[in-house]
């Protein structure tokens, strides 16, 4: 996205990768300008302890050098700051704070992994000496717990920083090797398919034995092309401990995420009791979610799964449910492993679970007017982004007034006949057969349409409420450069900045890309422009006046149309003219 700039202010294109360390060394005059001091990191306001480990990408500020017209940032691997190992160079910045738009892994080194320094640069365009390095870690906090979950689930704590999680089942069987499974979810559950899937008994579902682990994606595009997935350490083992299967008809239909009870802020995992519909009992069941209570517009259904629970995965989705008696009979004493899902609806329709989708798209819009001129530093327009996994998250619906209704359908596997391509019966066989009898095709099928399900009781509600960005309150989160010359975080609730001020936020669950908006007034809210960002901090690139800003979260596991969150509260913000001239490297 192209910015509006201040009047005066000048802002450079991304540098390459060697610019960094270009005037390192440099003949060019130095003596009007000293190295910025007090050069450091935090994620919401300037004036925080010093830290060197984050769990998500921090911001910069140090405090103002004399005869500065603006201030090179640059992140790297190393403390040498090669061109190979630099990581962002951004040569933009106006004031003493600056923002970094992308989203760093998680990793740590000896005695750090990152590293960042600035420089000043006057208005002929001579460099000052840089910065000392300063070194950091963007690291997971913590490690995942176990929480407690109905039958067929597993639940633990989310990790701040994470976009997803990696759960590991340890003790199965698949294929008689005895194979360990992962797969990946972007909510705080899973359920235990695996283990229940044509074996309902204790020896199989009794006991579950896992571990999990946070996952870091990294969004946004780094100089150097930094892994784009880290991990958090695996959690200790776990073990959940299932009663005996309850059969019967469906009862107890419920939903759990990081809350008990609606609204979630995650996806939540379902979770029901009994095996038993308007037709029997099956051994197989599908979730499916609507927006109405007639259950006629479905907007979610699951695959077939034999637990008493279901929660959508990411990756290793579905079952490889057996296509014939043969096949069924090797099930029995062992785990299935992944596949797709073969069945139909009760009306012959095949059924097309999120899970075993494709992803979501989301075309990130221009607000206002564009100009010729950008800053990288801020945040940019993104292009569209399809996600890598499929769309198996839900968008708010208003809670309480708005609700998801969704019930759960008995599957049924039956024998399927060869079909007659001839009126001509077939010769009688001239050899009596040997051996065991010949495999059967197996089909699959929903016993009910929903609707039907839902007519006669088995139907339940939940709420989906994304979580707003906290802006700060009463004192906002946000720095800058004082009316008075110096390095100032907010201590107001409408503080005032010289130049453009950095604002932060802390990020709500889900999210994995922001949206920042800013209006002249708060309400009615008329956006002037807005910026997207991977980070949880930007700078706005205002001019002087009064001005308000709000902050939303972007989840890209929501299907296409439906990413954006809920907004942050309206915060303001004072962009002031200069009362001041710096005259000793902000001292």
């Amino acid at each position: 996205m192209r910015l509006a700039r201040p009047a005066g202010v000048v802002f450079a294109v991304l540098a390459l990768a060697g610019s960094a360390q270009a005037a390192h060394g440099s003949a060019e005059s130095t003596d009007t300008l000293r190295a910025p001091g007090d050069f450091h990191a935090f994620l919401l306001r300037a004036d925080e302890p010093q830290a060197t480990s984050f769990p998500r990408t921090p911001a910069f500020a140090w405090k103002p050098t004399a005869g500065a017209k603006r201030y090179e940032l640059v992140l790297a691997t190393s403390p040498l700051f090669r061109g190979s190992g630099l990581i962002w160079d951004d040569a933009s910045l106006t004031t003493p704070v600056g923002a970094v738009p992308i989203a760093l892994p998680w990793v740590t080194g000896n005695p750090h992994s990152l590293y960042a320094r600035v420089r000043a640069i006057n208005s002929k365009g001579n460099v000052g000496p840089w910065s000392a390095p300063f070194g950091f870690d963007v690291r997971w906090q913590s490690v995942p717990s176990q929480l407690s979950a109905p039958p067929g689930l597993v639940r633990w704590t989310t990790v701040e920083g994470a976009t997803s999680y990696q759960v590991w089942f340890l003790n199965l069987n698949i294929g008689g090797q005895g194979i360990n499974h992962s797969f990946e979810t972007t909510t705080n559950v899973a359920d235990e398919r695996e283990y229940y899937t044509f074996h309902q008994t204790a020896p199989f579902m009794g006991a579950v034995q896992w571990r999990v682990r946070a996952v870091r994606q990294v969004y946004g595009k780094t100089a150097n092309g930094v892994p784009a997935v880290s991990y958090g350490p695996w959690s200790q083992v776990f073990t959940s401990t299932n009663p005996t299967f309850a059969g019967g008809s469906f009862t107890d239909l419920a939903t759990t995420s990081t809350a008990d009870a609606s609204p979630h802020p995650l996806m939540p995992g379902f979770s029901w009791n009994g095996d038993t519909g308007a037709y029997g009992r099956t051994e197989l069941y599908r979730v499916a979610v609507f927006t109405d209570r007639d259950c006629l517009n479905q907007v979610f259904e699951s695959p077939a799964v034999g637990s008493p629970a279901y929660a959508p995965r990411l990756t290793m989705t579905g079952l490889n449910l057996p296509t014939d008696t043969d096949l069924l009979s090797l099930a029995r004493g062992q785990n299935l492993a992944p596949g797709n899902d073969p069945g139909h609806h009760a009306d012959g329709t095949q059924v097309a679970p999120a899970e075993l989708g494709a992803g979501a798209t989301f075309a990130p819009t221009t607000v206002g007017t564009t100009s010729s001129s950008s800053s990288s530093s801020t945040g940019t327009q993104v292009p569209a982004i399809t996600t890598t996994g499929p769309a198996v998250d839900l968008w708010d619906v208003n809670w309480p007034e708005g609700e998801y209704y969704w019930t759960v359908i008995p599957v049924r596997w039956a024998i399927t006949s060869p079909a007659v391509t001839s009126l001509t019966p077939p010769a009688p066989p001239t050899t009596l057969p040997t051996g065991p009898p010949p495999a059967k095709p197996i089909a699959y099928q929903d016993d009910e349409i929903p609707q039907d399900a839902c007519a006669s009781g088995r139907v339940a509600t939940f709420g989906k409420e994304s979580q707003q960005p906290d802006t700060g309150g009463t004192i906002p989160y946000s720095s800058g450069l004082s009316p008075k010359g110096r390095l100032a975080p907010a201590s107001t609730h409408k503080p005032a900045f010289f130049g453009p001020p950095l604002v932060a936020w802390t990020p709500p669950i889900g999210a994995q890309l922001f949206e920042v908006q800013w209006s002249k007034t708060s309400y009615p809210w008329r956006p002037v422009g807005n910026l997207y960002t991977y980070s949880t901090a930007t700078t706005l690139p205002l001019t002087a006046g009064t001005w308000y800003y709000r902050v939303r979260g972007i989840d890209l596991f929501i299907p296409s149309g439906a990413a954006q969150m809920a907004w942050s509260a309206n915060t303001p913000v004072v962009v002031s003219r200069p009362k001041f001239r710096v005259v000793g490297n902000g001292k």
